[in-house]
């Protein structure tokens, strides 16, 4: 910014010194006398000619106003550009219209110009025919014109140095302000620039680190590699990223990741070394304690004897236990990513848990409990029961769906073989029911054939004692009259007769004797 006003003052004094070279010329041409007046008259009209030529080929805005009515009488192409009005208009107009400034800022300026001579603002704002404004930076000379003073403006536009100045600013504003740490070291590694998160963060004031060498941070945690590392990305004039373990100046060790860059000058030529650095402590110490607590839980999972997978919204699995991994034989790492129903569930199983899971990723449903079939390690079907869940985030929506299966084919195999078995033991049940019932059949039967048999008996014991009754006592009558006709001393053919019917007679007792002891045999 510095050179450039130097080079602006420059300019002007080049044209002052030509400008006051041509008002000298002219005085010199009046002392002559009239004898030379068409002679003067001619030169001056050249000298004119050649101040307009430069006024108008000038690559700054130039105009002259008079000091007294601020009536513009002249302007160049530049300004012309500049300020957006044709040359014509330009000249109508007042330079007060001109001016962004107040009428009394522009007065107060005309007459500390009138008095000093010259008038140098770096920064003025100009209206522009379009309603914009537009910066410049001004040098003010009194010209002195047919015996009244005019005021001879350079106007050099500054509109976008204003910009990149103002974006520096904010740039340095972002610097200073920023939470991150901002450090610039000379090639050497010694501290130029550092803003305040860095001063706050490792504990030295500003004045401390200024000058110092970055290895004031060093804490002996970070490999010698790093370094290494770091040193050959730069020497290569390379950006280096990575992380550093670094010591405050209270001695507490505090970890930073680290974005280092080379700085070149115009010529390409690496002057500074730039670091943008963030203290991760914190997030270290939060990323120890969640490997620590995943380590725990991929501990507590492993043990169980369920399988368990948590899969994503697509179905893909993110994390499966020891168990899993074991029954569907494959490495832990290998089935993580997979789909878990494509790759793992049988064919005519995998449209119904589909349609389970999409609802279920869905938010549409809570727990879900089903059978499927698994293919394992052998390519053998297990048949696993699952109860499934889903986790939500903050604001509910569904993350991942949390899987839990236990193993019940050898159960299912069990109730299969149970079932198998009441089903003999019903049918067995059933021809026992059917002997009893024949059994019982035949009971009666032979209660009804001994009840019968009862009765007959009881009919033969009748009949055999009516007979015993009925036939042995005619028998035994008839013999004992035989007896006492034998006696009477019958005669020969009498005896015959008798001896016949005694005979007949003891033989039929004899044969009614033998029927009843057979009988009384048989009962």
């Amino acid at each position: 910014m510095m050179w450039q006003r130097a080079r602006i003052v420059a300019d002007y004094q080049v044209f002052i010194l030509l400008l006051t070279l041509l008002l000298a010329a002219m005085v010199v041409i009046n002392l002559v006398g009239l004898s030379r007046s068409i002679d003067i008259t001619d030169r001056i009209a050249r000298s004119e000619q050649r101040f307009k030529t430069m006024m108008r080929g000038a690559p700054d805005a130039m105009l002259i106003f008079d000091a007294a009515s601020h009536k513009i009488t002249d302007v160049n192409a530049a300004c012309e550009r500049l300020l957006g009005h044709p040359h014509t208009q330009l000249l109508q107009m007042s330079y007060l219209e001109l001016s962004a400034a107040t009428r009394t800022e522009v007065e107060e300026n005309t007459r500390a110009t009138l008095a000093a001579g010259e008038l140098f603002v770096p920064l003025h704002r100009f209206k522009r025919a379009d309603g914009s404004t537009v910066s410049a930076e001004l040098k003010a000379t009194v010209l002195s014109l047919e015996n009244h003073d005019s005021l001879l403006v350079f106007a050099r536009d500054i509109s976008e140095r204003e910009k990149r100045e103002t974006m520096l600013h904010r740039l340095s504003l972002v610097v200073e302000q920023s939470a991150s740490m901002v450090l610039v070291t000379d090639t050497r590694g010694n501290i130029a620039y550092c803003n305040p998160a860095f001063s706050r963060i490792t504990g030295y004031s500003i004045s401390e680190l200024m000058g110092r060498n970055t290895s004031l941070l060093k804490s002996g945690m970070t490999a010698p590699g790093v370094y290494l590392d770091l040193w050959m990305h730069l020497a290569a004039g390379q950006e280096w990223r990575g992380e550093f373990i670094n010591r405050r100046k209270n001695g507490e060790f505090f970890w930073v990741t680290a974005a280092i860059s080379p700085v070149r000058d115009t010529a390409g030529v690496v002057e500074n070394f730039m670091a943008i650095m963030t203290d991760i402590t914190e997030r270290r110490r939060t990323e120890q304690a969640l490997k620590e607590a995943r380590d725990f839980l991929e501990t507590v999972l492993d043990t169980a004897l369920a399988l368990i997978v948590g899969l994503d919204r697509n179905g893909r699995i993110m994390f499966g236990n020891r168990c899993f991994a074991e029954l569907v034989g494959r490495e832990r790492e290998d089935v993580i990513g997979s789909h878990f129903i494509q790759t793992f569930i049988a064919g005519e199983a995998a449209p119904r848990i589909e349609k389970q899971m999409t609802t279920a990723l869905a938010g549409q449903a809570g727990a879900i409990r089903f059978e499927c079939p698994l293919i394992d390690a052998k390519n053998q079907r297990r048949l696993v029961e699952w109860n499934t869940g889903v986790i939500r985030d903050d604001r509910g929506q569904v993350q991942m769906v949390l899987a839990t299966g236990i193993d019940i084919t050898e159960r299912k195999n069990a109730e299969g073989a149970l079932q198998q078995a009441k089903e003999v033991s019903d049918r067995s049940n059933l021809q026992l029911l059917e002997l009893n019932r024949r059994l019982e059949e035949a009971t009666r039967q032979a209660t009804e054939l001994a009840a019968s048999a009862e009765r007959a008996n009881s009919a033969k014991s009748d009949f055999l004692a009516t007979m015993s009754h009925e036939i042995r006592t005619p028998m035994n009558s008839i013999i004992g009259l035989t007896e006492l006709m034998f006696d009477l001393s019958p005669n020969a053919e009498q005896r015959e007769y008798l001896t016949m019917i005694r005979s007949s007679a003891s033989t039929l007792l004899t044969l009614i004797n033998d029927i009843l002891d057979f009988a009384k045999i048989e009962a």
